[in-house]
This record gives C-alpha cells, structure tokens and sequence, in this order.
C-alpha cells in the first residue's frame, strides 16, 4: 500500500458521501509521481457500499470515462478512501471560466453516459459537481466521478440522467450571456 500525504489540509470538496483532497504519495520507488486526488469516505459507509463504487469506477475508467484509481483502502482508521488521478476543476468551474459551454463538451459529457450504457452501469446522480476537468495541454477531457449510488443494469438506462444533466448544465449556463452551444 501507497502512503499518501495531503497537499492541503482543508478539503477541495465535499458531499454526502465524504471529502475530496488533493494528495501526493510519499513513498519511496512507487512510480506515482504528482498530484492526484483523494477521496476520504465518511466511516459510516458500508464496507460492501464502497466495493460496489469502486468497482464501478474501475470498470468506467478501464473505458476512459472517469478518473483511473491508484490505490484504495476499504479498512482504513478515519473511513475508506480511494486515490485516483488529478482533476483540474469541476464542470461548473469549466463553464464559469469559458462562459458557457462548448458544442464539442457538450457532445463529450453525453458520451460519458453512452460508455455507461455499454458498461450496464446507471450513475443514479447526475449532476454538475460530478463532472470533472482533466487539462491535458490544450484539451479539456470530461470524467464522471462519484459512482456512490450507481446500480448495474442491463439495456440503454442513462437517457434519463443524460436528459436531466443537461436541463441543470443549460440553467447554470444561462447565468451568462454567450449562448450555451458556442462555436469553439
């Protein structure tokens, strides 16, 4: 097991669930160089509960879909935690800064859910703050986090999540003037 130490003591989110902190690992010859974030569950998460979102996420992320996990303990003393490659900002952050959102976006965050579908995976909570931004240069690659209260299933099963994430993005988008489906 990795030792990983906190880049910040308060946390860079929080929901029901637990606690989101930026980390890095401290041990020696581990290969994981950088940042990465961490996910501190609350304890009172069910041993069973986290296996079930942490492999979830796997399987999502084996298809680029969410961030890719690097270590994970279900037994830790403060609550379970799973550590999985950095995220820039949020989705909402994204939107905030571009004032808007693009065409292109718009296209990758309904292929999130598409890859869910071909996995038989439902997400069960769409929302803005489950979107996060990967920077890789130029391109700002979308990931879904979160996978607490996912369910597997069989058949087309995120049409309804895709609809809802997309009437929330259009009522944060139109906060600004530019139209939600800029030309890039």
């Amino acid at each position: 097991m990795y030792k990983w130490e906190r880049s910040t003591a308060r946390p860079i989110a929080q929901g029901r669930s637990g606690r989101i902190f930026n980390v890095h690992c401290v041990s020696d010859g581990s290969g994981l160089n950088g940042e990465y974030i961490q996910k501190q569950f609350n304890t009172n998460k069910s041993v069973k509960s986290f296996l079930k979102e942490l492999d979830c996420q796997r399987r999502a992320a084996e298809i680029g879909i969410a961030p890719i996990i690097r270590d994970f303990s279900a037994t830790h003393k403060e609550g379970a935690f799973m550590v999985m490659d950095q995220c820039s900002y949020t989705l909402l952050q994204l939107i905030k800064e571009q004032q808007g959102l693009y065409v292109e976006q718009l296209a990758q965050i309904k292929s999130l859910y598409e890859g869910l579908d071909q996995l038989g995976i439902q997400h069960n909570d769409a929302n803005i703050g489950n979107i996060m931004v990967i920077n890789d240069g130029e391109y700002a690659r979308l990931k879904l986090i979160d996978f607490g209260m996912a369910t597997t299933v069989t058949g087309k099963t995120n049409d309804a999540s895709w609809k809802l994430l997309r009437f929330r993005i259009q009522r944060e988008v139109n906060t600004f003037t530019p139209p939600l489906l800029q030309q890039k």
